[in-house]
């Protein structure tokens, strides 16, 4: 609902993104191309339709194009007016990116970190229910594993995978 907190907040924060990649466009800045460019690869797999992924990080590598074309056309700005500030922050944000690339690649390691250890955030997905049920049996833990199914069937009544499991 948009009368939640965090959800009330998300939008106006697309919604000043969208303004933000409106006027600069109009000005024909690289970052107002790149800003649309995140919207408009996005929005196929936005949530408007439900999509039952359980990890869909795989959706950001288009979205991501858009964002570094934007981050580079701003630290272009920068850098036209202090080299080394923009150096600098240049660095600064591969380092810390490639830090998160190097601690998420430890949660991809197997389907036993990614789904049972590294995925806290996915506890309304179905799918995530399912596929953790589903390793939890396999290690003979029936108890967890049945009551995941229980909650994947809670969250979507019609899911026929979770049914035959459970069955």
């Amino acid at each position: 609902s948009w009368r939640e907190p965090g959800v009330f907040l998300s939008g106006v924060v697309l919604g000043a993104l969208l303004l933000s990649a409106a006027l600069l466009r109009g000005a024909g800045a690289p970052a107002g191309f790149g800003l649309a460019w995140c919207f408009v690869v996005l929005l196929p797999v936005s949530g408007i339709l439900p999509l039952y992924n359980p990890v869909a990080e795989r959706y950001l590598y288009t979205v991501a194009a858009g964002f570094c074309w934007t981050l580079a056309a701003a630290l272009a700005a920068v850098m036209k007016r202090r080299r080394v500030l923009g150096a600098g922050l240049a660095g600064l944000i591969l380092t810390a990116y490639a830090a998160r690339t190097f601690i998420r690649n430890r949660d991809w390691n197997s389907d036993a970190a990614l789904f049972l250890e590294a995925s806290p955030g996915e506890e309304s997905s179905p799918r995530t229910r399912y596929i953790r049920a589903m390793l939890l049996r396999e290690r003979g833990q029936s108890a967890r594993a049945l009551a995941e199914l229980e909650e994947a069937l809670r969250l979507h009544p019609g899911f026929a995978e979770a049914w035959l499991a459970l069955g």
